[in-house]
């Protein structure tokens, strides 16, 4: 229970007057001295007999008295002006000291005696001058405490005296040091491997593996040139092998949101790498994803209109507006217009005349051609000229192939589309002045057998196509272009012996890519490409579950979108440099970026050191 309010006494007990007469439910009024009176919230007695009222009042301004409880003692009663108040001892006062007095008595009864003080509880504690005590039940006293500090000083020593930069904290001036020893031995090591030397292990080597680094200068050769660099792993590898390097190709990318439904047989980015559109052979038949970051691909909704069955092929324009679609049913293509994420279905042009196989735009993102099935009823190309959101069929050229054209590419300039077929000469190249479309000359030697796709190198003087091999004809073929004139290039090794289905170049020229059909290890054929010679590079770790019939690089030459048959339809790799094991023949050199040897062990995907002696 709370104490009762008290108020405090006025000394003397000055007396003052009413200034009028108030009656007795007044609760304010005015007094001739207001000085007298004590601060409010205080008592008042007004008259000086046994028939004085003690009033209680909360607020005084000068000589206003407010906040008035009337009768608080005695019996609340008219009074005329001049009678006398002052603050008195009242029967209030001395009941709330008797009160008061004994409520505190009681508490300080109910006060427990102290208990001595544990782990568990506070309490009283015995006060120790001890250092070397176990004891609980005892604290130490400031003198205890600077007693064990001296001791420590003298066992740890002069702080100030130490010859690390941090002289306040032991701990840190230690890891200091460890710090420049860690340094200290990369630094060893460095030099140990620039004379040639060898370090086994992984940083932060022992002195021992540096003590025998060091013992094996005396027997290394230094090889004017060698390189030290960190490279990716495509493979596990000791130390001490020997190794070459590679472009490699890493399956290691994020799809999100859902994957194509059915084989993915065509495949096209946007300019700024940001968009990646498949043509599938399952309903919805086409499946748009956006880069979110660097490795993640996240699907986007349908577009409201889809195309009608099987599509073949897409390209986006090289403006990044628009999308076009092959399929197998009436419209037969497709077009859609980009407004960020979202793909609005233009009106059909006039439609080709049979089901499409590929589409490309040109480099201005003014004209699209379109490969057509035929038997040679029906033209089997089709081009339109975009003005606007509009696609206008333009004349036909006056020859063309009497078959399938089942593929179609405009030359980096714009100035010339090429076509692979299904009958002879299976490669067609047009000249495009304005509208009109004029064939060339076909090369004197062509392929041999149907083919299903063709690629430009970007400078424009080279194209490869690829289908399907002939008896004594390779499955892919190199043409050079100059001065409107095709001229085969002798074929290089390790040339696919199965059906290409798609093939293309590198926006930087540095590689050639193939999807084919076949065993898995030639499913997905990548080469270098070194002036008119394909270089062909190892197999990935990842193989294609299936056929392949999709393939297009990013426009960076970052990322290879490939389409296959089987598992999850579609991949995404990422394009780095790698290195193998070498299995010490000529032929690795020959098709390497840099030879050498591995100074550290490590598995595929590993980031670790090499010695590279030769590079390309």
């Amino acid at each position: 229970m709370a104490l009762q309010q008290s108020y405090p006494a006025a000394v003397n007990s000055r007396q003052t007057e009413l200034v009028g007469t108030i009656d007795d439910t007044q609760t304010s009024f005015e007094v001739l001295d207001g000085s007298a009176l004590p601060d409010a919230p205080n008592l008042l007695t007004l008259g000086t007999d046994e028939s004085a009222e003690t009033i209680l009042y909360t607020a005084k301004s000068g000589n206003q008295i407010t906040g008035v409880t009337r009768g608080f003692e005695g019996v609340a009663k008219s009074w005329v002006a001049g009678t006398k108040l002052a603050r008195y001892f009242t029967a209030y006062d001395h009941d709330t000291f008797r009160q008061n007095v004994s409520d505190l008595n009681t508490r300080l009864d109910n006060i427990p005696a102290p208990q001595d003080a544990s782990l568990t509880q506070k309490g009283v504690v015995q006060l120790s001058n001890a250092t070397e005590s176990n004891s609980e039940t005892e604290a130490a006293t400031p003198k205890a405490i600077n007693t064990v500090r001296q001791q420590a000083d003298t066992k740890i020593g002069d702080l100030t005296q130490l010859q690390t930069t941090d002289k306040d904290s032991l701990v840190d001036a230690l890891n200091e040091v460890f710090t420049h020893v860690d340094e200290g031995k990369e630094l060893v090591k460095t030099a140990v491997i620039v004379k040639g030397g060898t370090v086994v292990g992984t940083s932060p080597h022992s002195f021992q593996q540096l003590a025998d680094g060091i013992d094996t200068i005396e027997t290394s050769t230094v090889i004017n040139g060698q390189m030290k660099q960190s490279i990716t792993f495509g493979e596990s590898i000791q130390a001490f092998d020997p190794v070459v390097t590679y472009e490699g190709f890493l399956n290691n990318n994020t799809i999100s949101g859902g994957l194509p439904t059915g084989t993915g047989r065509g495949a096209t980015w946007t300019p700024d790498g940001v968009y990646l559109a498949i043509a599938h052979q399952e309903a919805p038949f086409l499946s748009i994803y956006k880069k979110s970051a660097e490795g993640i691909f996240i699907k986007l909704a349908n577009p409201a209109i889809l195309p009608t069955g099987i599509a073949i092929d897409a390209a986006f324009s090289p403006d990044g507006v628009y999308l076009a679609v092959a399929h197998v049913t009436s419209p037969f293509i497709t077009v859609y217009k980009r407004t960020g994420d979202t793909f609005t279905k233009l009106a059909n042009p006039i439609l080709p005349a049979d089901y499409t196989w590929s589409v490309a735009w040109s480099p201005d993102s003014v004209y699209l051609a379109v490969g057509v099935s035929s038997s040679g009823s029906v033209p089997s190309i089709a081009l339109y000229k975009r003005n606007g959101d509009s696609l206008n069929k333009i004349n036909n050229p006056s020859s063309y192939p009497a078959a399938t054209i089942y593929g179609v590419a405009f030359s980096p300039s714009g100035t010339y589309l090429a076509v692979a077929s299904g009958i002879s000469p299976y490669l067609m190249v047009y000249r495009r002045t304005g509208d009109s479309f004029v064939a060339l000359s076909a090369p004197t030697i062509i392929p041999g057998s149907t083919m299903y796709y063709v690629s430009w190198h970007p400078s424009e003087t080279m194209l490869a196509i690829g289908g399907a091999a002939g008896q004594t004809t390779p499955a892919l073929s190199l043409y050079r272009f100059s001065g409107s004139l095709l001229t085969k290039i002798n074929d290089s090794d390790d040339l696919p012996s199965t059906t290409i289905n798609r093939l293309t170049f590198s926006p930087d020229g540095k590689l050639l890519s193939t999807a084919n059909g076949g065993a898995a290890s030639v499913r997905f054929v990548s080469y270098r490409v070194v002036g008119e010679t394909l270089i062909k590079l190892p197999d990935p770790e990842f193989l294609l579950p299936a056929a392949g019939y999709a393939i297009a690089y990013s426009p960076n030459s970052q990322y290879l979108a490939i389409g296959y048959q089987g598992g999850n339809y579609l991949s995404i790799f990422t394009i780095n440099t790698e290195a193998r094991k070498s299995t010490n023949a000529i032929a690795d050199l020959k098709k390497a970026l840099s030879a050498g040897y591995a100074i550290e062990s490590g598995s595929a995907g590993e980031t670790k050191e090499i010695i590279t002696i030769w590079r390309s």
